[in-house]
């Protein structure tokens, strides 16, 4: 069986680094990741009380470089993943 990696099978479909579809390609995957832990985030918060469901529905999730931050609206609480 002939394997490949997910960076052949990206250079392959999309063009090698720095090609303008391969670019668009990772700028979306790191979006889509970006909030799927921040809805993690939020789901701990949630579960652990220190924001109830309309907070959280309220909250404005700021992203700088590979930290994100959560913040609640009305709340002094940040807490960082």
């Amino acid at each position: 069986m002939n394997t490949k990696t997910l960076d052949q099978i990206k250079n392959e479909y999309y063009g090698e680094i720095g090609m303008l579809e391969r670019n668009r390609l990772e700028r979306e995957l790191e979006s889509f990741l970006l909030c799927g832990l921040a809805n993690r985030r939020l789901k701990e918060l949630r579960e652990a009380g220190k924001i109830d469901c309309l907070g959280a529905a309220r909250a404005s999730i700021y992203v700088a470089g590979e930290k994100l931050d959560v913040h609640s609206q009305g709340s002094q609480e940040t807490a960082g993943l």
